[in-house]
């Protein structure tokens, strides 16, 4: 669903080369499409009043309200140094033919796609310090705001320029982070191979369930592949060592998660 919906903007004619997008507080022109996924799309745009390049992201209009949120979460960014935090600053919000849309500054590659680009080869334990330095900021950041990511992973950590800055990085995509008071108990957030182990369980939820993704992330950097494959999630949980297992079972009583619970009756 969300492919077609993509392939249904790319074929808008609004959407093409040197189209106009009218901001809040300026206009730019598309340069070209960066990044599709099941949001939307990020178009590259030249700001036409100070020249500098953007990227757009381009919200689909069935999902507006993550635009909202977005935007919000954006907002509540403000209260950081966004540089000194290693977090995306976003620039301007505005609506264009009912798409939400949001500009950030312009970043490089995600930490993904430099993977692939060099055939998953483990990265060298001082870039993986380097990365799980800036890492630590932003996530600490994060938490004195009391906002939780909610879906860390290398596609979602990106470089700001890796030929002039070698492994200076930023987190981006706080579409679906949330604040401490909204994490509920039992619910099934996070990326399948950087899921937590609190939120397999059923556990109550905090801000350490970010620092989870994070050790899964830097684990797929230092090895060239992930670390909990997600064949299912009872495979993952077999893949835990027997101590933090043990631990599991013995909190199992704690668990408010009905499908948690069933995966250890398996």
């Amino acid at each position: 669903m969300g492919n077609k919906c993509c392939k249904k903007m790319c074929k808008c004619p609004w959407m093409g080369r040197n189209v106009i997008l009218t901001g809040r507080y300026c206009s730019y022109r598309v340069v070209r499409v960066i990044g599709r996924g099941v949001y939307g799309k990020v178009v590259k745009c030249k700001n036409l009043n100070t020249k500098e390049k953007v990227a757009i992201k381009m919200i689909r209009k069935d999902l507006t309200h993550t635009g909202r949120s977005e935007i919000l979460n954006m907002f509540s960014l403000r209260k950081l140094d966004s540089d000194r935090c290693n977090l995306i600053k976003m620039t301007d919000h505005f609506v264009h033919k009912e798409h939400q849309c949001l500009a950030f500054e312009m970043l490089d590659k995600d930490l993904f796609e430099y993977m692939r680009g060099r055939h998953f080869k483990p990265l060298s334990v001082s870039a993986i310090r380097l990365i799980a330095q800036q890492m630590i900021v932003a996530l600490q950041a994060l938490k004195s705001i009391a906002m939780v990511h909610t879906d860390i992973k290398p596609d979602n950590i990106m470089f700001v320029n890796h030929k002039l800055f070698p492994f200076k990085v930023k987190l981006i995509d706080f579409g679906i982070a949330k604040h401490v008071s909204e994490l509920r108990t039992g619910t099934w957030i996070q990326p399948d191979c950087y899921r937590a182990f609190e939120v397999l369980l059923g556990l109550p939820l905090s801000v350490s369930m970010d620092m989870w993704s994070l050790g899964c992330t830097l684990a797929f950097c230092y090895l060239g592949r992930l670390l909990f494959p997600s064949y299912s999630q009872y495979e993952n949980m077999k893949m835990f060592s027997p101590d933090i297992a043990g631990g599991g079972r013995k909190h199992n009583s704690n668990c408010n998660s009905e499908s948690a619970k069933e995966s250890w009756r398996t």
